[in-house]
């Protein structure tokens, strides 16, 4: 009676709906049975088993600790580094971006000012130093000599120029 009314209860007091999900779940227990192979594993053999995962598992965490370390060691040779040369002689930096044009022909460059804010913050991170590193947004010719003018003023040994925008040939 209960499969030609759906809304019976069957004999174990379940619907229709849990009648099937119980008989999809033994089926595949049943199945999942059926490829199992064998255990055969002495007690021994799984103990030896595991005794080799730990091992393994153990030089793998010492190796990493080491890579960790030697990392942190690598980090602190970077900073002093950046340090030292900070002080033995500036990095400067002058980064231009021409990203707007009064002339039509030339369209408009947003992503000159991303990749000069991009650039500033990774040359900070290699030694270059916030006030050492001047940008100049959508120059006039007097503000970029200018600019220039501040990057070069100190004896600097090293001033990186980086001009983004468009370029014409003459």
């Amino acid at each position: 009676e209960a499969k030609a009314d759906p809304s019976l209860r069957d004999s174990k007091g379940r619907l229709p709906g849990a009648r099937s999900k119980t008989a999809d779940i033994e089926g595949i227990l049943a199945a999942n049975q059926k490829e199992a192979p064998a255990q055969d594993k002495s007690a021994s053999a799984l103990q030896a088993e595991l005794t080799e995962v730990k091992r393994k598992l153990q030089t793998l965490t010492a190796e990493a600790q080491k890579v960790l370390e030697q990392r942190k060691e690598l980090a602190a040779d970077h900073e002093r580094l950046v340090h030292e040369i900070r002080d033995v002689a500036p990095l400067k930096a002058l980064l231009v971006g021409a990203a707007h044009f009064e002339d039509a022909a030339f369209p408009s460059l947003p992503s000159v000012a991303h990749s000069r804010v991009a650039l500033r913050k990774t040359l900070s991170s290699c030694g270059y130093a916030f006030p050492n590193t001047i940008s100049a947004d959508d120059p006039t010719m007097d503000s970029l000599l200018e600019a220039l003018g501040k990057a070069t003023f100190s004896g600097s040994s090293t001033l990186l120029v980086y001009i983004g925008g468009h370029v014409v040939y003459d």
